[in-house]
């Protein structure tokens, strides 16, 4: 997200919007497909990465409310 922020110029509350919004577009409009085993790669699960701090975390919440 951090990444996604810096290279689109956007503040991270900003991006993660955005990206969620996108995904829950993407969920309604595939229907019931959704995420397949075959979707996720060893790339991206293995990948390292520094925890979502307390501040981006609430920020995550306050979208997922406003998503209900």
């Amino acid at each position: 997200m951090r990444h996604y922020a810096e290279v689109n110029n956007e503040n991270l509350g900003t991006a993660t919007e955005k990206l969620l919004q996108l995904a829950f577009q993407l969920e309604e409009s595939a229907g019931e497909a959704g995420v397949t085993e075959e979707d996720i790669d060893s790339q991206h699960t293995e990948e390292e990465a520094t925890p979502l701090t307390p501040k981006e975390i609430k920020a995550l919440r306050k979208l997922l409310k406003k998503k209900k």
